[in-house]
């Protein structure tokens, strides 16, 4: 994560480490997959419509086996993983991003999730909104607060953050 000012999220998430230590490792991974879940399938401007096919089925895959009760087997995180890699090299920016945080996710289930992976996902998320923005080289806090999705992803993220 960079610490520029200028980024909206830093402003307004970046003091969510104690809430996020106090979660198990169970709901930090579904705090991350249901960030990811949010900006692909169900935020007003969801990202699936945008990317390639391949990439939201495989994205959808890797949320799906996280959330998975009673979760994973290393095998399906591994094989998975291989496939998010090998499909981000092949991908524009945004969408191979997006494989990358999910593969951020995946590493997750036996790492224990880390309070800095779980904001680097939930960062993640916001950087691929802004991505797909046109919002030029430079982004701008102004651009970011005129845009209703990244106010959108944000609100989301801090209602997933706190539970709700």
């Amino acid at each position: 994560m960079s610490g520029d000012v200028d980024n909206l999220w830093m402003i307004e998430l970046s003091e969510i480490d104690s809430a996020i230590e106090e979660m198990d490792q169970a709901t930090r991974l579904r705090l991350m997959a249901t960030s990811i879940e949010y900006v692909m399938f169900e935020s007003p401007l969801p990202l699936s419509a945008l990317f390639p096919p391949a990439t939201t089925h495989l994205l959808r895959a890797a949320i799906d086996v996280v959330l998975t009760v009673p979760g994973p087997s290393p095998a399906e995180v591994e094989a998975l993983g291989e496939e998010l890699g090998e499909l981000s090299d092949r991908v524009g920016p945004a969408p191979a991003s997006m494989l990358l945080t999910a593969m951020d996710l995946l590493c997750s289930v036996a790492d224990g999730a880390q309070v800095s992976t779980v904001k680097e996902v939930l960062f993640s998320c916001y950087d691929v909104v802004m991505q797909t923005q046109s919002f030029g080289r430079r982004i701008t806090l102004e651009q970011q607060t005129a845009s209703e999705i990244c106010l959108d992803v944000i609100r989301r993220q801090k209602e997933l953050v706190a539970g709700r």
